[in-house]
C-alpha cells in the first residue's frame, strides 16, 4: 500500500510514446499521463486519491495498486 507517491512500471517499445490511464476499481478514468520510451517507470503522485484499489493500462497490459 501506498500513501503519497508510488512508482508504476511499464514498457514501451524504443521511440514510442503512450499513455498511461488511471481507473479506480469501478472503472472510472482518474487520470492519464503521457509516458515514452525513455522511462520504464513514472513517479505518480497519489496523495489526492482516496483509499482503495487503482488499475492502470498501458498499450492494453494493465496492473493494480493500493492507495491506503
Amino acid at each position: 500500500p501506498a500513501n503519497s507517491t508510488i512508482t508504476l512500471p511499464y514498457q514501451l517499445k524504443k521511440g514510442e510514446i503512450s499513455f498511461m490511464n488511471i481507473y479506480d476499481i469501478s472503472g472510472k478514468l482518474i487520470d492519464t499521463k503521457q509516458i515514452d520510451s525513455y522511462f520504464d517507470k513514472i513517479q505518480l503522485n497519489i496523495s489526492n486519491y482516496t483509499r482503495g484499489i487503482y488499475i492502470y493500462e498501458v498499450n492494453g497490459i494493465s496492473s493494480k495498486f493500493i492507495v491506503d
